[in-house]
C-alpha cells in the first residue's frame, strides 16, 4: 500500500517508525524471537526504505542527523532496551 505513494526517503523512514516497528515490537513483547527473524525484519524494512538494495550503510542510516545519519530506529537496540526495562521493573518488585 505505501510503496505506491511516491514517498521520499524521510517519508518512508517515518512510515516504518510509525507503523511497522510498533507492530513488530508488540509481537516481540509477547513472544521470544530469534536473531534470524530480527535480521529478516530488518531486511524487509530496509528494502522498503531503499526500494531495493541499501544505498548507504545501515550504521549511517541509524546515526543522529548532526552526525550525518537519518536517525532511523534500530530494532535490535529497541528490543534490548525493552528487555532491560522489563528486567528492571521485575527486580524492583522483589
Amino acid at each position: 500500500m505505501w510503496r505506491w505513494r511516491g514517498l521520499k526517503l524521510l517519508g518512508r523512514i517515518q512510515i516504518v517508525e510509525t507503523f511497522a516497528i510498533p507492530r513488530f515490537m508488540y509481537k516481540v513483547s509477547l513472544i521470544s524471537v530469534s536473531e534470524d527473524i530480527i535480521e529478516d525484519v530488518n531486511k524487509l524494512l530496509n528494502d522498503f526504505i531503499w526500494k531495493g538494495n541499501d544505498k548507504i550503510k545501515r550504521t549511517a542510516l541509524i546515526n543522529d542527523r548532526k552526525n550525518g545519519g537519518l536517525k532511523m530506529l534500530e530494532i535490535q537496540s529497541k528490543i534490548l532496551s525493552h528487555r532491560v526495562i522489563a528486567l528492571k521493573r521485575f527486580i524492583e518488585r522483589l
